[in-house]
């Protein structure tokens, strides 16, 4: 036989007041832990210019959105000096996972600082591979390099009747990328023209030799040929001999070029913190990835030399001489 024990009108109301004080003191405690992020994350960003804080408006817009990482901003200059006492310290606690380095002069820095195994360092808003070559532990992030087989993939589907392509490069700096457009050119229609110098004093001579052989001249990130002088120049020498430049910012829009390959900073800034969250959930690897980019089209270039644009691509006004 099974009794059932009642309880009387006395020991009831202690139960119950147990129970609420049991609640008080537990319940916000689940709270706290429940919102309490599950990880924190430094970003250190090179100096205060535009992309930069582009890309920063991005990481905040992600992460406002994503709660479980908590953020912290500092600029390199701040805290260049103090960075192994105010700022590793913090790395080295709180359930640091992460260290986000914008611009390459932050992305140095991170590189040569000794941090625990467990902190990612994510590398975004950096051209040069180089400048944050580590094995150990491997350099992981979004850098602003564009694919050549996306590049003239992309400018073939814009302007379809380019068929002669000149690429300015200096082969210490840009051999690869010419020995892949060289490769893939031809099977999208192109004949690659690699116009190949060693300073930027041998510019003027060899787009006077060639100007007559080309349908578009391509501009690629080069230190020996790029500065934004030589930029207008070139632009303004093509348009005079009838041939579009095509660039890969929208200063190159505005100096008059035809076509430009443009980054979205802040989508780059949410793709990387959006990378970052996936890397420390574990759902993806520490690896390299591509910065996405727009293709951008200057009208009235393409109806001052009578190029014929897909009306599927981004347009632009544009500018230029």
């Amino acid at each position: 036989m099974i009794f059932f024990r009642t309880t009387n009108s006395y020991t009831a109301p202690r139960l119950i007041l147990a129970a609420a004080i049991a609640l008080a003191v537990f319940f916000p405690l689940v709270l706290h832990a429940e919102s309490s992020p599950a990880a924190r994350c430094t970003i250190l960003i090179s100096m205060k210019i535009k992309p930069y804080a582009e890309s920063v408006e991005g990481i905040k817009a992600y992460f406002q959105t994503h709660p479980a990482i908590d953020t912290d901003y500092y600029y390199l200059e701040d805290v260049k000096e103090s960075w192994n006492e105010d700022i590793l310290g913090q790395v080295d606690q709180y359930a640091h996972r992460a260290v986000i380095a914008i611009g390459p002069e932050a992305g140095g820095f991170v590189r040569e600082q000794s941090m625990d195994q467990d902190v990612y360092r994510i590398f975004s808003m950096i051209l040069n591979h180089s400048v944050v070559a580590i094995s150990d532990p491997p350099a992981c992030g979004i850098f602003l390099s564009i694919d050549a087989g996306d590049q003239l993939k992309s400018l073939r589907e814009a302007a379809p009747e380019i068929k002669s392509l000149g690429i300015l490069h200096d082969p210490a700096n840009n051999s690869d990328y010419l020995e892949k457009a060289g490769k893939i050119g031809p099977d999208l229609g192109f004949d690659i023209v690699p116009l190949a110098v060693d300073s930027k004093n041998e510019v003027p001579a060899i787009l006077r030799q060639n100007w007559p052989r080309l349908d578009s001249l391509l501009l690629i990130p080069d230190a020996t040929v790029i500065s934004s002088s030589l930029v207008q120049f070139i632009i303004k020498d093509g348009i005079s001999n009838g041939v579009p430049v095509i660039g890969y910012n929208r200063f190159f829009l505005r100096s008059g070029a035809l076509i430009s390959f443009v980054y979205d900073y802040k989508k780059i800034g949410e793709d990387t913190a959006a990378y970052t969250q996936r890397l420390i959930n574990g759902s993806v690897t520490c690896k390299t990835e591509r910065a996405s980019f727009k293709t951008l089209v200057n009208e009235r270039i393409a109806k001052q030399l009578d190029v014929q644009i897909n009306d599927t691509f981004f347009h632009t006004q544009g500018e230029g001489p």
